[in-house]
């Protein structure tokens, strides 16, 4: 039984771990990628004359 608790610990420490990493290492260069996409995709157009593309890389 105890052995199943100290199993049960670790797997909960590990996994709290990991959602911490993710929350604060991952998902802020996340959200400044996703930002840079948004801005080049709602900044994009074409003319419909010349069919000439105008918008930037992220």
């Amino acid at each position: 039984m105890t052995k199943l608790v100290v199993t049960l610990l670790v797997c909960v420490l590990l996994a709290g771990a990991g959602l911490y990493v993710g929350g604060t290492k991952i998902a802020p260069a996340a959200v400044t990628k996703s930002t840079n996409v948004n801005t080049s995709v709602t900044g994009a157009s074409v003319n419909a004359a010349t069919g000439a593309f105008t918008g930037t890389a992220p």
